[in-house]
Order: structure tokens, then C-alpha cells, then sequence
């Protein structure tokens, strides 16, 4: 069916008890189009005796959907007027409802009312068929400066575009090499009932902005920074800019808002309150979860992958609110619009994804159902950032894995949860996903869990536990068994993801793998291995096995390879030095300079392996753990609950935390008192005791132990 037609008023006063239609047209079959809205416009002094909800563009359908088109209304009073686009509540394809986009370049040329851009191809005006080109549209022509001066089109040809001298001179505000954009300004902007607005331009909005009802807004920029007020409720905002920048205080107060791009940048306050928010960044000095209130981004499509990433001073989270992305990872088969069997994984990709009726991977092994491809461990446990993969279709749907948060704070309070669990109660579990937080202190009574989905019946397969990675001055307030990566299931068992906790005083961290007491198949927590082999070529940062086939880091997908693993380049000497692996392929490895020239503890002919090195290693609860290179552990190493460990070998040593003279487990003043006091021959504590605190491996407790604990006790 062809659209409705455009309909203009202007008149002073509009009163009465009718209606103002210029709807689409309904098909007559199901699969055949119905028409889009057409457009209307009211210019009015009084409009208050008017029912405005009965002016309305929408498509009309019981079938196949067309989008809404516009309703613009504007008082002689105001200098901007209001969007209404509103489709009725009728579903309908993605930017149903485009505006005419300038879209961004770069000038080439310019002059006091031309812009040339040499590489634009601009839609033309059409003085035969009607068509507009840009005519009647906006354009910034510097986006760098803080000047909001717009300038209107008056002609166009697909490179150059001319505007209105009575708007000013151009050169003035914009030079050659400068950026350009499109934009547009309402006083009121209202998408509602499933409409879906495109365009490639900014749009500001001045007074009320509001995405409702499934309506969705998609803008290269968003401004609402001096709107009176943002109404969105279960809505969509699409930008890719930050939609607060620079902002005081921000507060949402039964809020939903979904954001695909940023909240903010150099925010003060962010307090939300009984809201939902989704985004993917926000930059503050305070966020506060209160009162119910969820934080998370959006769920991850076959096209696109999110993650939450936060940079702030202080992040607390009250005990009824939560961070939370479980589900919001790589999808499962036969979910969202993933229409393969096969659930999605690194790289976004159902290549070697799990198949069938088997839960998926991340940091522990999903389980195997039915004998289905289940897909590989990915990822580092230091550096957890990927969002975990979804299981297998089977006969139905399988779990989607839980997404990825990143928090870079000051001090963290969660008397709520972080959650990146994998989807549960599917044909098969999403993995859990990735949660990295770097905190100065981590404290409140609260939960971080990285879970695996459940699969909805016997024999299919749960996922594995994703990654968590805490890094901290002080996490003493807070109970670390409550960071969890566990497989869920009560049927077929996924393998534990990994837990790693690193102080800013230890050089190594400790690795928990806890799998919450559930039995999961042999080696269901594999550590990524480089293996032994004999150097067949070897320069200061190469080392070549010529028989080797190293798996190989693919940087469009994420895969690491062997990047940030540690090798020792001669296992046949006592020296116990490795090197960081920076890049691989099949037969080489090639690692950190700053680590040293492997030419001076190796050769050719040489024995080498992988090397992992903990300060503590605790495997629990039923976790299998398997790596084909050798364990180092520092301090404490507890295989416990049924748990077990394969690797080339295990090697323990009992080594105190730097800076802990006196082997209390904790630095303080007292550390501090009795290193000066050994420093000046003063105390006859056991050298073992002293060797416990050595900060620069000197094996002495020296003036560099007491200057390092004063500076920590001084934080």
C-alpha cells in the first residue's frame, strides 16, 4: 500500500473534538507491506482545545508493518516546535522511520555560504520530482568548537552545500580540514509505541524528551544537556557519543533507560533510584545503585558486542540493587537473532561455538551433552574481558553467556551483587562472563559472580564459570568466598571458571578455582599451555621449535594464543628467571625485552616450558584443573573437597607478603617499627620471620623494606 499523504495546518486557533489522520494503509494478505505514516504539520497560537493524541501518522496493520511517520507541531512562540513520531504500538523493522541525515565529513573548501566536501556524495535536489536533497536541513560546520551556531541549506549538489547568507558567514566559525554534521533541534522530541527513528545527524532536544513504549531513537549524537527532562520508559537510545558529558549531578528516579553508547564522561553524581539503566560507559566521581535499582548494558546481537565499563571514585551498590549483564554476553543457538543451531563465541562468531544439546565455555568448560562439540576456554584469568558464549540450540534454545563489566574505582561498596551469570533453564547454559574490577578497597556484605547458566533438563549441558579478576589495596571488608565462578546445574555439570585476586604489594596474585562441590568431567578448567619442547632457533627475544604448533593470538576474533603466558627457556638450569610472551605463530615465541636476552640462560637445543606462578593457588569444590606447564606457588597451595590438579609439575615455596616483617599477614606500622629496628641491628626476630617481608628479593630486610612500608601505611 502506497504511504498517506502530508497534511499542513497553520492557524491560530485549533479546537474541537476530531481528529487529524494521515496513516498508512493496511495490506490485504499476511507477508504483504502496509504503507508507512505520511507527515503532518499544525503551526498554532492555541492548540489547548485539541486533543493532540488524536493527530496521528502511524501505519495501520494487521500484517506486515509499515513505520510511523511525523507529527510536528510548533507555537508562534516557539522557536524549535515538537516532534511527535508514534506508530501506535505496531512493530516494525529497525530505522522504520528515517530523518534526512548531512551525516560527517571533513571540509575541503569553503567559503562565506559554500562547504565543499570532495568526498561526499550528498542527495540531490530535485525541483521536478519534488525530492529535497538537504534543502531545509541544518548544519554545524565545526563539531570542535563549543559555538552551537547552525546554518540552513538552502541548495545542495552531491559535494557542495550552500546555506543562507542572512545565517552568517561561515569562515568565521569553520576552516578547511574542519569536521561538519547535521543537526537537529526540537523543543520536544516523543517516540512512542514502537516507532523506530534513524538518523545520521545529532539531534538537541530543549524541553522534554521522551522514548516510550518500545520506541527507538538512533542519532549520531543525543543532546539532551539543557533538556528539562528525559523520559524514557522501556525506550532505546542508540548514540554514539556520551549522552551526559561534563554534568554535576545526575539522579533517575523510576527510571528505564536504555542506552547503546555511553552515559557520561567527567560526571560528578550518578544516583540511580529504583531505576534501570543500560549502557556501556559511564566516567563519574560517585554511582550510586539505591532502592532496586540495575546497572547493565545492552544484550549482545549477532552484529554487535557490548560491555559495561566504569571509571569512578567511589561505586557504592545498596543491598536491594545490583550491577548485573547475566545473559547479556554472546548468544546462545536459536536465541536473539542468532538463527544458527550452534551458540556464539569469541569473536562473535558460531564458529566453534558449542553445538547441540552442549552448555558452553569461558573460563571453565561447559558441559558436554550428548556427545555435542563443546566449545574451547578463552581468554586470560588476570584480564577477564570477554562476555562468556552461549550454549547450543539443541531442539529449542540454548543460554545466553553473561556479558563483560569493567570497573576502574577508588573504592568499591557492594552490599548488592555483580552479576555476569550465564542464562539458565534453557536447552543448555550460557557460560558465565567477565568481571575485572581494580579498586583501592573493596568492602560490604554483598556478592561478585561470574556463574554458569543451568541447562532445563538431564543430559544437557550447563555452562562453564566465566572470569572474575579483582585487583586491591585492601579487600579485608569484604568476604572473598562470596566471588564466585562456579558451574550451576542440578543436571549435567559445567567445569569452575577462575577467580583471580592480586594485592598491589604481590607480584604474582592468587588464583582461586572453586566449582561450589558440583562433579564436572576430567581437565574442565584448562590453563592455557605452551608445553615443553627443545629450541631449535633462538635470538634475544625469539625462540623458535620447529616441531611445535603453538595455537595462534587472532586479534579480529580476541583469541590470545600464547600472549601473556611466561616461559622458561632452559629447564635444565637453576636459574628460575622466565620471559613474558608478547606474540606467537606456529613455531615461535617471542617475548618481552624488557624481561632480558633469553640468548644468556639458553641455547639452542635447550629444554623449555611454560611457566604459571602463584602467590596463592587454591583448587576447590570438585574444580579439574589441567595445564601441560609447571606451577609455581609462593605461599599457600590447597587442592581440597575432591578437587584436583594435573600439570608438568607442582612446585611450593613458603614466601610472606612483602613488606609483612614481622608474618602477621597484614602490613602495618608495627612492619614498620621492627624493619627500622632490624636496619639498626635492634631486633633479634628469626631471619625467617624477616625473609618473610623482603620487598626487592635481596634476601635481607633492608631500608627499602621500611621506605616501602611507610609508603603503603600512608595510603
Amino acid at each position: 500500500m502506497a504511504a498517506e499523504y502530508t497534511s499542513t495546518y497553520n492557524t491560530g486557533v485549533l479546537t474541537g473534538s476530531g481528529a487529524v489522520k494521515a496513516d498508512g494503509g493496511n495490506s490485504n494478505s499476511s507477508g504483504r507491506g502496509a504503507g508507512g505514516g505520511g507527515r503532518i504539520a499544525v503551526y498554532y497560537d492555541d492548540i489547548s482545545g485539541f486533543e493532540v493524541s488524536h493527530i496521528t501518522a502511524a501505519s495501520v496493520s494487521t500484517y506486515c508493518n509499515g513505520g510511523a511517520g511525523t507529527v510536528y507541531l510548533k507555537s508562534f512562540i516557539q522557536e524549535n516546535g515538537d516532534l511527535i513520531v508514534d506508530n501506535g504500538g505496531l512493530v516494525t523493522q529497525n530505522d522504520s522511520t528515517p530523518l534526512r541525515s548531512i551525516g560527517g565529513g571533513t571540509i575541503t573548501g569553503l567559503s562565506a555560504t559554500v562547504l565543499t566536501d570532495e568526498n561526499a556524495d550528498f542527495p540531490l535536489p530535485d525541483a521536478a520530482t519534488g525530492a529535497l536533497g538537504l534543502i531545509g536541513l541544518e548544519i554545524d560546520p565545526n563539531i570542535g568548537d563549543d559555538d552551537p551556531t547552525t546554518f540552513t541549506i538552502i541548495d545542495n549538489t552531491a559535494t557542495t552545500i550552500t546555506v543562507d547568507a542572512a545565517d552568517g558567514d561561515l569562515t568565521t566559525v569553520a576552516a578547511v580540514g574542519g569536521s561538519y554534521i547535521g543537526v537537529y533541534t526540537f523543543d520536544d522530541l516523543r517516540i512512542r509505541n514502537n516507532a523506530r527513528v534513524f538518523t545520521e545527524d545529532n539531534i538537541v532536544v530543549y524541553g522534554v524528551l521522551e522514548v516510550t513504549g518500545g520506541g527507538v531513537l538512533t542519532a549520531n549524537y543525543i543532546d539532551v544537556t539543557q533538556a528539562d527532562d528525559l523520559v524514557i520508559v522501556d525506550g532505546e537510545l542508540n548514540s554514539s557519543e556520551p549522552l551526559f558529558d561534563n554534568l554535576t549531578e545526575l539522579t533517575l528516579i523510576d527510571d528505564v533507560i536504555v542506552l547503546n553508547g555511553p552515559l557520561g564522561s567527567n560526571m560528578g553524581t550518578v544516583r540511580l533510584d529504583n531505576s534501570r539503566l543500560s549502557t556501556t560507559a559511564i566516567e563519574a566521581e560517585r554511582i550510586v545503585l539505591e532502592n532496586t535499582s540495575t546497572l547493565s548494558h545492552p544484550a549482545t546481537t549477532t552484529q554487535q558486542v557490548y560491555r559495561l565499563e566504569l571509571t569512578v571514585d567511589e561505586l557504592v551498590i545498596d543491598g536491594t540493587s545490583r550491577i548485573d549483564v547475566s545473559g547479556k554476553g554472546y548468544l546462545g543457538g536459536g536465541r536473539g537473532d542468532n538463527s544458527s543451531v550452534n551458540g556464539m563465541t569469541l569473536g562473535n562468531t558460531t564458529t566453534g561455538g558449542s553445538e547441540g544439546y552442549s552448555g558452553a565455555s569461558y573460563g571453565g568448560l561447559g558441559c558436554q551433552g550428548y556427545s555435542y562439540f563443546v566449545n574451547d576456554v578463552y581468554g586470560d584469568y588476570r584480564n577477564p574481558n570477554e562476555s562468556g558464549s552461549g550454549g547450543g540450540g539443541g531442539s529449542g534454545s540454548g543460554g545466553s553467556g553473561g556479558g563483560l563489566v569493567r570497573i576502574n574505582a577508588g573504592s568499591v561498596t557492594i552490599d548488592g551483587h555483580i552479576s555476569a551469570g550465564g542464562e539458565s533453564d534453557y536447552i543448555t547454559g550460557g557460560s558465565g562472563g567477565g568481571i575485572y574490577i581494580n579498586t583501592g578497597v573493596l568492602t560490604g556484605s554483598g556478592a561478585v559472580k561470574a556463574d554458569g547458566g543451568n541447562s532445563n533438563s538431564s543430559g544437557r549441558g550447563a555452562g562453564g564459570g566465566g572470569r572474575i579478576a579483582v585487583y586491591y589495596d585492601d579487600i579485608s571488608g569484604f568476604e572473598v568466598s562470596h566471588i564466585t565462578a562456579a558451574s550451576v546445574s542440578t543436571y549435567c555439570n559445567g567445569g569452575a571458571g577462575t577467580v583471580y585476586l592480586k594485592s598491589f604489594i604481590r607480584e604474582n596474585g592468587d588464583l582461586i578455582v572453586d566449582n561450589g562441590g558440583l562433579v564436572t568431567q576430567n581437565d574442565s578448567t584448562p590453563l592455557r599451555s605452551i608445553g615443553g619442547g627443545t629450541i631449535t632457533g633462538l635470538s634475544a627475544t625469539v625462540l623458535t621449535d620447529e616441531n611445535a604448533d603453538f595455537p595462534l593470538p587472532d586479534a579480529a576474533t580476541g583469541a590470545l594464543g600464547l600472549i601473556g603466558l611466561e616461559i622458561d627457556p632452559n629447564i635444565g638450569d637453576d636459574d628460575p628467571r622466565t620471559f613474558t610472551i608478547i606474540d606467537n605463530t606456529a613455531t615461535t615465541i617471542t617475548v618481552d625485552v624488557a624481561d632480558g636476552d633469553m640468548t644468556q640462560v639458553a641455547a639452542v637445543g635447550d629444554g623449555y616450558i611454560g611457566v604459571y606462578t602463584f602467590d596463592d593457588l587454591y583448587i576447590r569444590g570438585m574444580a579439574k584443573v589441567s595445564t601441560q606447564d609447571n606451577i609455581v606457588v609462593l605461599r599457600i597451595f590447597e587442592v581440597s573437597d575432591g578437587a584436583e590438579l594435573a600439570a608438568n609439575s607442582v612446585t611450593q615455596y613458603n614466601i610472606g607478603i612483602p613488606g609483612d616483617v614481622d608474618g602477621t599477614g597484614k602490613i602495618d606500622l608495627n612492619d614498620a617499627i621492627l624493619a627500622l629496628q632490624i636496619v639498626n641491628g635492634c631486633s633479634n626476630t628469626a631471619e625467617a620471620v624477616q625473609l618473610n617481608g623482603d620487598v626487592n628479593k635481596d634476601r635481607r630486610i633492608g631500608i627499602e623494606e621500611a621506605i616501602f612500608i611507610l609508603q603503603y601505611i600512608s595510603k
